[in-house]
């Protein structure tokens, strides 16, 4: 499992530590994130284009908005 949070004040996503093993289990992973606003990654049209993409390996990451 990996926990997610949301700093608005700072406007940083925080990706937890990896916690648990279960077969199969992915050592690494990437995320596509698309920070949220009026007028970007809202609505009917999608965004496709990720705003910041990053390796997990299992450790906590801090992803600041641009």
């Amino acid at each position: 499992m990996t926990g997610l949070a949301w700093d608005e004040k700072s406007k940083t996503l925080t990706l937890g530590k990896r916690e648990g093993k279960f077969p199969g289990l992915l050592k690494q992973r990437t995320f596509r994130i698309v920070f949220v606003s009026p007028g970007h990654g809202t609505g009917g049209a999608m965004t496709t284009t990720a705003d910041v993409e990053v390796v997990y390996k299992g450790r906590a990451l801090k992803i600041s908005a641009p």
